[in-house]
């Protein structure tokens, strides 16, 4: 008899995540993603900078994003898209690491709402600064992990 394995559901989005060619290239981790809550990690890499030397708004958008999603699929296994996404983008994205935090405020039916946060962390003194926000609306869509 095989033994049994006990996958947690941030093992089970970890491994989503492995799936998302964006989020390898970019150095995603998911470090937890349980009951509609989601982190997630990346370290800087210079080529996710812009012109200033800091990461790319776009990129802080992609993260915000993803954390969001990934704390929706959280809830059940069944998995999610963006159907709408607000970022205010409240301080220079300064950091050699980086850290998203998403909740989901409120799960219906079809649509999910999740809050997701951007700190940046300077590695000298582990100082960290929150960055960004995002209010995220989900829908659900056809499968499951």
């Amino acid at each position: 008899m095989a033994p049994e394995t006990t996958e947690t559901m941030t093992d089970r989005v970890a491994r989503l995540a492995q799936s998302s060619a964006f989020g390898r290239f970019a150095g995603f981790t998911v470090t937890h993603a349980q009951d509609g809550k989601a982190t997630l990690s990346m370290p800087f890499k210079a080529e996710l900078g812009q012109y200033t030397g800091i990461l790319h708004a776009g990129l802080i958008a992609g993260l915000l994003d993803t954390a969001a999603g990934f704390a929706g699929v959280s809830l059940d296994g069944t998995m999610v898209v963006a159907s709408q996404m607000s970022v205010n983008f409240i301080a220079p994205a300064a950091g050699e690491q980086f850290r998203a935090e998403a909740a989901i405020i409120k799960a219906g039916r079809r649509q999910i709402f999740a809050e997701s946060h951007l700190y940046a962390i300077k590695t000298a003194d582990r100082r960290e600064t929150l960055i960004a926000t995002a209010s995220v609306i989900l829908l659900r869509v056809e499968g499951a992990i």
